[in-house]
């Protein structure tokens, strides 16, 4: 994985590894975010809103002719992240997309 990332491939990653129960942000996968850290790859947030609308925790079946937002956030560049940032890439990168969801919870009326 290192070695396409040198080569300027691109990768998408789902880094919690699973689709929640309860709509949460799980705990982040190490392997492929250390994998871009290692490469000095770029690294794109993207945050798939309302996907539930689409594929339901432990389904694998898409529902045709439903829309999913999509965010992204700023990327981060590995290449710039200190040494004790790029061991714990995992986590910089799953605050900075829990901060992004933030941004874009549904407003609720009560």
């Amino acid at each position: 994985m290192v070695r396409s990332l040198q080569q300027g491939n691109n990768i998408a990653l789902f880094h919690e590894g699973f689709m929640s129960i309860d709509g949460g942000l799980g705990q982040f996968k190490r392997g492929g975010l250390h994998a871009a850290a290692s490469a000095k790859a770029v690294i794109v947030r993207i945050l798939l809103l309302e996907s539930r609308e689409i594929c339901k925790p432990g389904d694998y079946i898409i529902q045709p002719g439903k829309q999913v937002p999509v965010v992204f956030g700023e990327p981060i560049a590995s290449k710039s992240l200190s040494r004790v940032e790029r061991k714990s890439v995992h986590q910089l990168v799953r605050n900075r997309i829990a901060a992004l969801r933030t941004l874009h919870e549904p407003v609720t009326n009560p």
